[in-house]
Parts: C-alpha cells; structure tokens; sequence
C-alpha cells in the first residue's frame, strides 16, 4: 500500500491515504480504492489498456543510471558509492544491502551496551556493534569469511589470499579486510602465547627464526644473570640464604647486596629486566602478528601472480608449496625453545 500513497484514485480522484483498502487492475496495475472498484465493476481505465496510454507505461519506474546509484547508510544516511563496502561517513557495513540478506540492522536493532549514542565517534576499527560485517549467517564455513572472491585487499584478492592462508582463512580474511579499510588489526594471542613458533607455523620464517632466538636469548640470559651472578652475591651477603627463605628475608638480602654499589643494584634488577622485556617482546608480537602476516600473505601473491603466463598451472602448485602452515617446523622450535630456555635451569640445580 505504502508505494500508492498520494496517487488518486481513478474513478472518485481521491489520493490514497496509507491505511485505504486499495485493490490494482490485474491488467495494468492501476490502483483503486475497492469500493470505487466494486461501483464501476471494472478497472476504470480498461480503454487504455494495450496501449503506451496504460497505467503500466504511465508509471513504469525509470531505472536509475548505474553510475548514480547510491547506498544510504542505516546509521547515519550518508549516501554512499553502490560498491561501496563500509560507510564513508561513519564505518558502517554495508554488506547487509544483499538481496540474500535482507536490510540493514539498525542501531535500534543492537544490544543496548553496543548502541551509539549522538555525537559519539564510530567504535574502534570502523565495524559498528560488533563481530564480523562480511560474516554471512547462512554459512559460517565460507573460507572468504564473506568476503567476495574478487575483492583487491591491497594488492591481492580475497580468493588468492585464501588459498595462501588455507587453514582458518575465514578468520584471517576478514581481519585482512579490516586493515585494508581501517588499518587496524587484532590483537594475537596465540602469537603472544607461543612467540616465534607461530610465525614459523604461518611459514614467516625469517620473522619466526628472529623472534625466537630473541625469546630464547632472554630466557637464557635472565636464568644465567640469576644463578651465576645474583645468587652467589645473595650468599655471599647472607650464607643462611635459601634455608628458610621468607619474603622478608629475600627482602633484607636483595638490600645489603644494593647497598654495596649502584653495580650491584643493576645486577640485582637484571633478572627482572630481562623478564620485562620478555614480556614486552611478547606483547609486541601479538600486537604485530596479524599486520605482519598480512603484508607476507600480500607480497606472496603478488609473487606468484608474477610468474609468466604460460607457468599459470605452476602459480597453483606455488600457493600451495608457500601457503597453509608448517606444524613439524613450529612443534620443533617450540620443543627447542623450551629445552633451550629450561636446560640452563636444570643444569644448574644439579
């Protein structure tokens, strides 16, 4: 009915109100409110019917040119380019303008602590309330992760970087897709739980090799630095240090070995720089990991996209030689790794 509104009835010339009980010629499509209908018994332009005089020609919708159509933006109704992905005003996904999909959620439509109130900037990373905009609830195993097959992400397709990726690709590419727009990424904690060994488990393996002789350098270092320097001083300042050891007798020891000089007041804190900056190295490759990865992922499609035309079917056995994960590399390094950092501890006790 809503598409009526403010058009006139034929027979009695009214306009149609929103809530008129209106009928349409089965013919043409005229509109008439029923009863007018029901007192002529047929559609009062039947004479016009088959002609370029019909109501059908008279109100065919013109097709908008495609160069001019726009999406309006359910949160801020910004008009937005058609193939545009997100909002250029607010961050917006548009993705929702989907005949498969339906409309737009509104910002009524999101949990009360993810509405925006007026004023307020977009949330962090451009995508409104949260989750994933490209996901697509009909398949929540798309390995694009929604994403089209052909869209650029800065150098690369969607479907070539899944096809470098392979395993969990349906995370990564929407995380990918994220960078492109926003530049922003997320935050890894699996590269700050497992350090270089995720890296090289993600093939990076000069980034992978770098972290993790870095992560085992300071392991090393900080368990060294403890049992050959700080300890032997601790006895030597204390020789009941170790028997009956309370946190106000640590205390007391870690004091008189400071007061001898600011020497020993850096050796006595070297064991917990070490593990700071330990931590800090962590914290920056999860931080790092995704951004980096992206960049690898990029500049390893573009590589094997370079190869000549006629080595096209040697481009596939490429994405799969460079991509997917390396599992035995990083379980070895991660066994190494531990063995490496622990062995020293060990050594020393005995």
């Amino acid at each position: 009915m809503i598409q009526y509104t403010g058009l006139n009835c034929p027979v009695c010339g009214q306009p149609f109100q929103e809530h008129d009980d209106v009928v349409v010629c089965p013919d043409c499509g005229a509109p008439h409110h029923r009863d007018c209908y029901t007192k002529t018994g047929h559609c009062a332009l039947q004479d016009k019917h088959g002609t370029d005089q019909d109501w059908a020609h008279q109100h065919q919708q013109k097709e908008p040119d495609p160069a001019q159509r726009t999406k309006e933006c359910p949160r801020c109704h910004t008009q937005n380019d058609e193939s545009a992905l997100f909002c250029k005003s607010c961050g917006q996904s548009l993705q929702y303008y989907s005949d498969n999909v339906g409309s737009a959620p509104s910002q009524e439509d999101s949990p009360p602590n993810q509405q925006q109130g007026p004023g307020q900037p977009p949330p962090p990373g451009g995508f409104p309330f949260s989750g994933n905009p490209y996901a697509n609830p009909s398949n929540p195993y798309d390995p694009l992760g929604g994403i089209p097959a052909d869209e650029d992400l800065g150098g690369a397709t969607a479907g070539d970087l899944a096809k470098l990726v392979r395993a969990n690709s349906r995370y990564y590419l929407p995380v990918f897709a994220r960078i492109r727009a926003f530049n922003r990424t997320r935050f890894s904690f699996v590269a700050f739980l497992f350090g270089g060994g995720w890296f090289l488990y993600r093939k990076q393996y000069l980034l992978g090799m770098i972290f993790s002789l870095a992560t085992i350098g300071l392991n090393v270092a900080q368990i060294l630095v403890a049992n050959l320097v700080l300890v032997p001083l601790m006895m030597e300042a204390n020789p009941s240090f170790g028997i009956n050891m309370t946190v106000y007798s640590l205390r007391e020891t870690l004091s008189q070995v400071m007061e001898r000089g600011p020497g020993f007041a850096f050796l006595c804190w070297l064991p917990a720089i070490f593990t700071s900056a330990l931590f800090l190295l962590r914290i920056v490759m999860g931080a790092l990991a995704n951004r980096l990865y992206y960049k690898h992922c990029v500049k390893t499609v573009q590589a094997i996209r370079s190869l000549p035309q006629q080595d096209a079917g040697a481009a596939e056995l490429q994405f799969t030689k460079k991509g997917g994960v390396n599992m035995a590399l990083a379980a070895v390094l991660f066994a190494l790794s531990m063995v490496v950092s622990f062995f020293p501890s060990i050594l020393l006790s005995t």
